[in-house]
């Protein structure tokens, strides 16, 4: 009986890594609300830029989360960026900073 178990429980957690495997990261998740205004990939689709290789993206997300649309006189599309990583964590900035830098830089 504590043999079956064993395996049972053996099972359960193979079956869980690697359905983790297979799941996109958190910031490959993430990305995909980049990708509407970015284009495909986050590549950039001007006049916005491309993100993939970003090393100071994590900057600038903190940048635009911190930014006050009414004393900072943003214009164009500015206050979307501010209310998109507003709506972000920390971990969050990390896990799509990292993410974009590990990409190939267009």
């Amino acid at each position: 009986m504590r043999t079956l178990s064993t395996l049972l429980l053996l099972a359960a957690a193979s079956a869980a890594a690697a359905a983790q495997a297979e799941s996109p990261s958190r910031g490959e998740f993430l990305a995909g609300a980049c990708n509407a205004c970015h284009g495909a990939e986050g590549r950039g689709s001007p006049p916005l830029p491309p993100l993939q290789g970003r090393d100071d993206l994590r900057q600038q997300l903190q940048a635009w989360k911190g930014s006050d649309e009414a004393t900072d006189g943003v214009r164009g599309t500015a206050h979307l960026m501010i209310r998109f990583a507003r709506g972000l964590s920390d971990a969050d900035i990390d896990a799509l900073a990292t993410f974009y830098a590990r990409q190939e830089a267009p």
